[in-house]
């Protein structure tokens, strides 16, 4: 069912809200069964009744949370924080921030470090991944202990085909 056609008929609606009220009144706790189900329509001995009663504010739960993920994607979607220091990244020539990128590399210190570390910046926001994808360097030293065809195997295996300019043996 697509987000566009959420509907709580009026009924449910009503008996939430009495839920809602009943949680109030017990100063927000939520223990016990009982701020489920109206007094009057409790029924006397029907354990399926109950379940259906719970079933049903649980599909209007279901409903309202559809609801609120959607507006939350809508606003999330359309904030844009505009702190200080993204404005100040944002000026910055691609050229300088690809150097900062490679200086972030710093000494490999474990098996495919640099690499990690250049896809760990490409998922930062649009910018930093054009920035990366943009700097050949920061996806061309391979810095590792392992020997050469383990390496190779590996960068058949995850990289298809990147290339690579140098490899750094670290001991």
């Amino acid at each position: 069912m697509p987000l566009t056609e959420l509907n709580i008929d009026s009924s449910s609606l009503d008996a939430f809200l009495r839920v809602l009220g009943r949680v109030k009144d017990n100063n927000g706790r939520l223990d016990g069964n009982e701020i489920w189900f109206d007094d009057e329509a409790t029924p006397a001995g029907g354990c399926l009744d109950r379940i259906s009663i719970l079933n049903a504010r649980r599909e209007t739960l279901v409903l309202l949370r559809k609801s609120l993920e959607k507006s939350l994607c809508v606003e999330q979607k359309t904030y844009r924080p505009k702190s200080l220091e993204s404005q100040i990244i944002n000026r910055l020539p691609f050229e300088i921030l690809g150097r900062i990128f490679l200086f972030s590399t710093g000494q490999p210190s474990s098996l495919f470090e640099p690499i990690k570390q250049a896809k760990s910046l490409s998922h930062v926001n649009h910018l930093f991944r054009s920035v990366a994808l943009q700097t050949p360097a920061l996806w061309s030293i391979v810095a590792s202990r392992q020997p050469l065809a383990l390496i190779t195997e590996y960068l058949t295996s995850q990289l298809h085909g990147c290339c690579f300019s140098s490899f750094m043996a670290l001991g």
